[in-house]
């Protein structure tokens, strides 16, 4: 950038301009003599009587001098504008996993596999099965009529093979896990309040009229179990085995 001029310097360009003005005249008004007679005094005279004029001019062409001599301002320089960065689009985050209700079990491994699960449940815990299918051929908790003489005997005999663990028969153990079934529900269902069905009797034979879904509920939430389940249908292996290893946890036979 140019260093700035002294004001004096403008000074002494105006006074300079000033005189070359005055010297221009005067030579004017010479050569005008030369052509024929005038006043001696006639530049001085002219001078007073223009000088107002003559200032008018000088300052003009004065000021026309600076301005073309002064330096053109530097445009200022724009700040640069900063662009927010935009996001990269994100798909949608996959909602959380539920969680298991507070001081309620989670569905065990392997679950959803009922006949596989349950045959290892029976065969982890062979005593406390094998008692309760004896609770069966007593008829214990049920009146008499509600488990026949002829499943009476199956359901001895039955706990006399899964304690010795003579046998892990697939059908078998179904109907270890049906047969108990019934006796839970037939049981819990005898005192129970609301709506629980029409129960009859152990016969392993699953009769909808027998199981409703909110008297299946309601026996899910008191083993603590109802969060396992969507739906509650009696032929639900998976509720089955749900309820019968619940009601093996926490009553006696």
């Amino acid at each position: 950038m140019p260093k700035p001029r002294d004001p004096q310097q403008y000074d002494e360009e105006y006074k300079a301009l000033q005189a070359t003005l005055e010297d221009y005249l005067r030579e004017q008004v010479s050569l005008l003599s030369d052509s024929g007679p005038a006043p001696v005094a006639a530049p001085e005279s002219w001078l007073r009587r223009h000088r107002a004029d003559v200032y008018f001019v000088v300052t003009l062409a004065l000021i026309g001098l600076l301005w073309w001599r002064a330096p053109a301002p530097a445009p200022a320089a724009e700040d640069p504008v900063e662009e927010e960065p935009v996001p990269p689009p994100s798909s949608p985050a996959p909602p959380p996993a539920p969680e298991p209700a507070a001081g309620r079990p989670a569905p065990p491994p392997g679950f959803d596999d009922a006949d596989a699960w349950w045959q290892g449940y029976v065969a982890d815990h062979a005593a406390a099965v094998a008692d309760w299918l004896l609770a069966v051929s007593e008829t214990r908790g049920l009146e008499a009529g509600q488990v026949s003489p002829m499943q009476k005997q199956n359901f001895a005999k039955w706990s006399a093979t899964i304690r010795a663990a003579s046998s892990r028969d697939a059908n078998l153990l179904a109907s270890v896990r049906t047969g108990l079934f019934e006796y839970v529900y037939g049981r819990w269902s005898r005192g129970a309040a609301g709506e629980t069905g029409k129960w009859e009797r152990v016969d392993l034979v699953l009769n909808p009229a027998e199981y409703t879904p909110a008297g299946l509920r309601s026996l899910a939430v008191e083993l603590g179990r109802e969060h396992w389940f969507e739906a509650f249908d009696a032929e639900d292996k998976r509720l089955q085995a749900a309820l019968v290893v619940g009601w093996i946890e926490r009553r006696e036979p």
